[in-house]
């Protein structure tokens, strides 16, 4: 596992003492466009782009000098410098690029070739950026059929080129088609590729977005969520940097190794035999594909005011979204739940009171959020961060819509209340209406504890006693008589079912939660309104 970051200074160095190892060396002019090669491959993925491009395009000249103009090296250098054209954003000067060494990889190779394959699966995506989606689709099928012939249905290389077909055939509503090739994209990844590549994380992502686009929102919801599993995981192991260059800094760790092992054994005096970094075929992602959605509902809300058809449409997505459980006017005359009347805003309106009018600057977690409504009034407050977690996909996307509907952003993940750690600190937590639900309840308010810098929403399902207990700081071995108290911290367990609900284990009566809260770090906890509601904070530093 990595734990730390790419070291970039030190890989400069070292791929720097490549080139002057290279260019002490006149006869060796291929070592010398490599070492050049591989240093720009760096400065790209620093985003040196400047930097990157007057190196790559060096390591090309000396390449054609050394080997001739129509060499496949030639052909590689202008791949790498067609991608660096394409991140910065002139898609037009990399297809042309491509076209280049696509003519070179046909000449060198002959008409069916693994590089061939490949750039014509840039090529593809270059023009899938232009929206010339008909060409695309051609050249696409082209590279598909060629690696699928080469390296086998089963392989990673044709499940990329048909992630990047169902793209490119989703954006022209063929809506039918795409379907099976993100299906079989995604099995055969899943098949060939450790679960947390980046690669799997990009055709989730797509997936989800294709699910969503079609209305399917639970289902896209489920992948989007696995996909930022995958996220979390690669950044826990140290990478920063985004999925895009996930895979090419593995790369230049692997080169800066080699290069370590020349600098420290090879002899004085001899050239340094240095590897040919090349950049990896492009893999279609949908471009802010969340913040299109977000527009999307967001224009559905414009739209239904002054046509009915659209209101009818705006019902209907929200039918198609439940079961609800929270009950949410989006707007007259649309509800997510009217049979819940006024839940949850009736528990709202009973920590109102308690909750500060500004939240600027802060961060919030709302646990077990359902459908939003406690993150939402959260974020309208101006919370700088909130974050809902639930464990049901279905109901994320449903808080995804409403956070789109009432244009207030929040984070939504799938998680459960034992692995917090991985969200870090909240300066503010609401956990409402979860406890009873949870096989380990201490443990649980232990994960909240520890989640929690501040400030502590907290609700449960109460039974028997609410007069409080003081408790003595020891119990003598003979005692018996005081657990029979009334007020004596009791937690009931729930064996079969509770209101038709087997997920509710626990209930506590008022003077066993408040000492759970105590022990786990709540110095004070403040009544309300409410007897089953309270607000607790930490000890003040």
């Amino acid at each position: 596992m990595r734990t730390k970051q790419f070291d970039y200074v030190h890989a400069e160095s070292l791929f720097r003492s490549a080139v002057n190892n290279a260019e002490t060396w006149s006869g060796q002019p291929k070592h010398l466009a490599a070492a050049l090669n591989n240093l720009a491959f760096l400065f790209r993925v620093q985003n040196k782009h400047a930097d990157a491009e007057s190196i790559y395009e060096r390591s090309i000249a000396t390449w054609q000098s050394a080997l001739g103009p129509e060499d496949a090296h030639v052909a590689l250098g202008l791949s790498n410098l067609s991608m660096l054209c394409h991140l910065r954003g002139d898609v037009s000067a990399a297809e042309s690029l491509s076209m280049r060494a696509l003519e070179i990889y046909k000449k060198a190779f002959g008409t069916e070739h693994a590089e061939i394959a490949r750039t014509l699966n840039d090529i593809s995506e270059f023009l899938r950026v232009q929206a010339r989606y008909p060409e695309a689709e051609s050249i696409c099928r082209a590279s598909a059929a060629m690696r699928e012939k080469i390296f086998g249905t089963e392989s990673p290389e044709h499940a990329q080129s048909l992630n990047n077909l169902a793209l490119i055939l989703e954006l022209q509503g063929k809506y039918d088609e795409a379907l099976p090739a993100y299906q079989q994209s995604l099995q055969v990844f899943e098949d060939t590729v450790d679960d947390g590549h980046p690669d799997v994380a990009r055709v989730l992502h797509n997936f989800s977005a294709y699910y969503r686009l079609t209305g399917k929102y639970s289902e896209a919801e489920r992948l989007l969520q696995a996909a930022l599993r995958i996220q979390d995981k690669q950044s826990q192991n140290g990478h920063r940097q985004g999925l895009q260059d996930l895979i090419p800094l593995q790369q230049l760790e692997q080169t800066l190794s080699i290069y370590r092992g020349l600098l420290e054994y090879a002899e004085p005096g001899v050239p340094w035999p240095v590897p040919t970094l090349r950049e990896r075929p492009l893999m279609a992602e949908h471009d802010h594909a969340l913040d299109a959605y977000a527009r999307s509902v967001r224009q559905l809300k414009i739209e239904m005011q002054q046509d009915q058809q659209k209101m009818d449409r705006a019902r209907l997505t929200v039918e198609r979204m439940g079961p609800w459980y929270h009950n949410i006017q989006l707007a007259p005359g649309i509800f997510t739940n009217p049979k819940r009347g006024d839940y949850p805003a009736s528990r709202w309106r009973t920590l109102e009171p308690h909750v500060p009018p500004d939240l600027s600057g802060k961060t919030v977690l709302d646990i077990g959020c359902n459908s939003g409504f406690f993150s939402l009034e959260l974020k309208k407050r101006g919370a700088e961060r909130v974050v809902g977690i639930d464990i049901m996909p279905h109901i994320l996307a449903q808080a995804r819509f409403v956070s789109s509907w009432l244009e207030q952003p929040l984070e939504l993940r799938e998680l459960g209340v034992y692995d917090l750690d991985r969200l870090g600190t909240f300066d503010i937590v609401f956990f409402i209406g979860v406890l009873y639900h949870l096989k380990h309840p201490l443990l649980a308010l232990e994960q909240v504890a520890a989640a929690c810098k501040d400030t502590l929403y907290v609700q449960t399902v109460l039974r028997g006693s609410i007069a409080d207990f003081d408790p003595p700081n020891d119990y003598d071995e003979n005692e018996h008589n005081i657990f029979e108290e009334h007020a004596f911290p009791k937690l009931h367990f729930i064996e079969h079912s509770f209101n038709g609900d087997v997920s509710n284990w626990w209930f506590a009566n008022r003077s066993c939660f408040k000492a759970m809260l105590r022990i786990t770090g709540f110095e004070s906890i403040q009544d309300t309104a409410s007897p089953d509601m309270f607000v607790c904070r930490k000890p003040r530093t």
